[in-house]
């Protein structure tokens, strides 16, 4: 053997050690890969959402707009008559006969009250 030349077994070894070098220059562009696809999900994940919001900010405004404006070209809710109570409330009269008519017609199981 010439000391030159290579043995078998060191033609192997660099065989093997280019071997995995190429898979793992495969494995970290595959997982760099991985993580590219991820955050362009993340990103268009973020892009929908953004834009789901900016539509329903508008849609509220339009609701605002038309709910909200329709109301004050019409008549000024302040403006608008005051319903009627259901029941009448009683007259002052009626009031004083009350507090009248209790003091003068006292339970007779009440005791007496001393101020």
């Amino acid at each position: 053997m010439a000391p030159t030349s290579r043995s078998e077994h060191e033609i192997q070894l660099s065989k093997n050690a280019k071997v995995a070098r190429n898979q793992q220059a495969i494995y970290e562009k595959g997982t760099t890969g991985i993580a590219k696809e991820k955050a362009r999900i993340d990103c268009l994940m973020s892009l929908v959402a953004l834009i789901s919001m900016i539509i329903a900010v508008i849609v509220f405004l339009v609701y605002l707009f038309i709910y909200g404006f329709h109301f004050s070209s019409e008549k000024c809710p302040s403006t608008l008559p005051i319903p009627a109570p259901l029941v009448s409330p009683p007259s002052p009269e009626w009031i004083m006969f009350q507090l009248a008519d209790n003091v003068y017609h006292k339970d007779p199981e009440e005791p007496e009250r001393k101020n």
